[in-house]
């Protein structure tokens, strides 16, 4: 089952037909962080479908581990972290950052994402890097707030909104930056935060240099890249602006991605847990 609302209907169905084979459920961050205080009955579902022999759950990360734990109550045996694969089209385009200083964020426009630190840190670097630009990629309800801070600050020339770029072309896109930057934060009215981080993954990957703030599963995401990455405090403007710095001057050729972060290894790792199920009496 993809995500918690799909585990819980499959609960319903499952109850009227007496299903009893093997249930693999997939979370991946709002059906657990979320859901489970807003919607009555669903954290009581999700329970009781745990409570079945052989039923199992994934997660991309210990951070979200952790927060099943925590908000459903599901035991630790049952949960299985499986990091989410890179799609091979990002390592067939690495390469050595580019020499411009060039800077790109990709994410919804709400609250959690973090884009306004990042629009503030980026007014303070551009005080020391001159020629340096900041892309923007995404829509979502905070569009015009964030347009109207870069405004405010007077660095709208250098600084690009662009809607959407379609996921096929994002390899080639992404070799005209050096830095990418995921400023997630934890959203304090919906309890939202980064469950994994797979565009600061995918960015890696073509060879970006990755900084994120260390919010959610995000400092996870990026263990695993052999190149220049941080992690800042989250909504901190002035260390993640000096990372910004910092990774435009770093002489690191490229970064990558290992064995556990590509699709073979996540999908034999899926298979893996299958037959853990189907081995269940």
């Amino acid at each position: 089952c993809y995500a918690g609302n799909a585990a819980r209907t499959f609960y319903h169905v499952a109850r009227q037909t007496s299903f009893n084979g093997p249930i693999l459920v997939s979370l991946h961050g709002s059906d657990v962080t979320w859901e489970p205080q807003t919607r009555p009955g669903y954290k009581r579902d999700l329970c009781k479908l745990a409570e079945r022999p052989n039923v199992a759950f994934t997660v991309p990360s210990k951070f979200l581990k952790h927060k099943v734990q925590e908000n459903l109550g599901i035991a630790e045996h049952q949960i299985y972290v499986v990091r989410n694969g890179v799609n091979p089209a990002f390592e067939r385009n690495k390469q050595p950052p580019t020499e411009a200083n060039k800077v790109i964020c990709i994410g919804r426009f709400i609250d959690c994402k973090g884009q306004i630190h990042l629009i503030d840190a980026f007014s303070k670097v551009i005080q020391q890097v001159a020629d340096a630009s900041l892309t923007l990629v995404g829509t979502g309800p905070n569009k015009q707030m964030l347009a109207r801070r870069v405004e405010s600050l007077g660095i709208d020339s250098q600084v690009e909104f662009i809607d959407r770029i379609p996921h096929q072309e994002l390899p080639a896109f992404l070799k005209q930056f050096k830095v990418y930057v995921q400023p997630s934060v934890k959203d304090l009215k919906t309890g939202q935060e980064e469950s994994f981080g797979v565009a600061a993954l995918e960015a890696g990957a073509c060879g970006l240099k990755v900084i994120t703030s260390d919010s959610g599963g995000l400092p996870e995401a990026i263990e695993n890249l052999t190149g220049y990455t941080r992690s800042v405090p989250p909504a901190d403007v002035e260390h993640l602006s000096q990372a910004i710095h910092e990774a435009f001057v770093d002489k690191t050729m490229y970064s990558g991605v290992n064995e556990r972060d590509t699709q073979d290894y996540n999908a034999a790792t899926i298979i893996n847990i299958y037959n853990d199920l189907l081995a269940v009496k």
